[in-house]
């Protein structure tokens, strides 16, 4: 019942934020972005110049990001009830579906940065799910579909992945204004990470004497 009521509370939160940060990114995207990278994906004054001269406003590249934003945070969150209300009992499923929720909602868009850089007072609550979301996610990528890491030397990847994006949140500055070694350091630790995520899923399928775990390994392959 605790579980049940936790990802009620956080999937009530995360909606209606991102809810609300829907005005402010549209708003944001129509203005040059401050600093070297924006977390909130406005561009900078020369891609806006270019939008004119593709003949694109920036009202367009407003709503054209809003509304993929809003199509890919329904897609997951609608995905991560769906398997919450049939599958609540399951750990692992009740985990799946708060990643998938969160990243849709809170991590992979520009919604809710644009609303903590609207309202200060909401910092706080928006990167803590912005980071839960990335997380969770990037956990998921390692244990699903059993909840363990497979091999078990992969839980060591995932800590460093997990720590270098909780790194970003605690110095901001390293996001809107990163140096050269910032961006070889991200680019090892993605591909790192992204390479074991690979042979994590493959070693699994390869191994597990389930029938039905390897189906769910193609099926999530597969979207993914």
């Amino acid at each position: 019942l605790a579980v049940r009521v936790g990802w009620v509370i956080i999937a009530a939160v995360s909606v209606t934020l991102f809810a609300a940060g829907i005005p402010s990114e549209f708003a944001a995207l129509q203005t040059p972005c401050p600093t070297p990278v924006c977390t909130t994906g406005q561009l900078p004054a020369a891609g806006l110049h270019a939008l004119t001269d593709l003949g694109l406003s920036p009202r367009f590249y407003a709503a054209i990001t809003v509304a993929m934003d809003i199509v890919f945070a329904a897609a997951y969150a609608l995905i991560g009830t769906f398997i919450f209300w049939r599958r609540s009992e399951d750990r692992v499923a009740v985990f799946a579906s708060v990643a998938l929720l969160l990243f849709g909602t809170a991590t992979f868009g520009f919604t809710m940065p644009a609303l903590a850089s609207d309202h200060p007072a909401l910092q706080i609550p928006i990167v803590l799910l912005h980071f839960l979301g990335a997380a969770c996610f990037g956990f998921f990528l390692y244990l699903f579909p059993d909840g363990r890491f497979v091999p078990p030397w992969t839980r060591w990847m995932a800590t460093v992945w997990i720590g270098w994006q909780l790194a970003e949140h605690i110095f901001p500055a390293w996001t809107t204004n990163p140096r050269a070694w910032q961006r070889v350091l991200e680019s090892i630790v993605w591909f790192g990470a992204l390479a074991t995520v690979i042979y994590s899923q493959i070693h699994r399928y390869r191994h597990t004497p389930s029938a039905v775990q390897r189906q769910q390994i193609k099926w999530v392959a597969f979207g993914i």
